[in-house]
């Protein structure tokens, strides 16, 4: 900001270049307008830096918004990540009865750790066609025909495919945090139930 260079009552009030930072006296006889060191137009140089500020908020204002959408991005990429941590598909192979048996066993485990199961699909087992060309070709020395009496008879391992949920209540109890206080002595954050601070020794009786 720049002041014009007079006199009020006995009170002289010096002009100061923006630019260089020279104080116009009152023997200088260049235009007012004018700095008498460098020559700058102080009203140029005025509008040079309140340009200059102008922009510079925009680019801060611009970065800002960066911050603001890579922030957004962030918070979206964890909250997929917990809503996957959340769902969990588990396979269990063998015959259906077996398949059933070892999910019944796991899903006692899942639901200690706050998973139940919200789906299940069973997909049998099935020979490849390279089984039944095999057979085939085997059956011009009569091997081929008891080998599809066998795969007729025996059924490969199938699939028992489960989706478990963790629950919300399980959710909730992992997001609370645990209740804290501070050490009056070391400032230190201990358990809300703690008696004796496990740093410095502090009796909190």
């Amino acid at each position: 900001m720049t002041s014009t260079l007079g006199t009020i009552g006995e009170l002289t009030v010096s002009q100061v270049c923006r630019k260089c930072g020279y104080e116009r006296q009152s023997s200088d006889t260049t235009p007012k307008a004018e700095c008498p060191k460098c020559g700058a137009i102080y009203a140029k140089v005025d509008e040079h830096l309140e340009r200059q500020k102008a922009e510079a908020a925009k680019r801060q204002e611009a970065e800002e918004q960066r911050q603001q959408q890579l922030q957004a991005k962030l918070d979206e990429t964890k909250q997929r990540e917990r809503l996957q941590k959340q769902v969990i598909v588990k396979t269990y192979k063998g015959s259906q009865a077996k398949a059933m048996e070892l999910f019944q066993s796991d899903a006692a485990k899942m639901a200690a750790e706050g998973y139940f199961p919200t789906s299940q699909s069973w997909a049998p087992g099935a020979y490849g066609c390279g089984s039944f060309l095999g057979a085939l070709l085997l059956c011009v020395v009569l091997v081929g025909f008891l080998i599809f009496i066998y795969m007729h008879l025996v059924k490969p391992d199938g699939t028992l495919t489960v989706s478990y949920q963790r629950s919300e209540a399980a959710v909730a109890s992992n997001s609370v945090p645990s209740a804290e206080k501070t050490c009056p002595k070391c400032a230190e954050q201990v358990k809300a139930a703690a008696q004796v601070c496990r740093f410095c020794g502090h009796n909190f009786t």
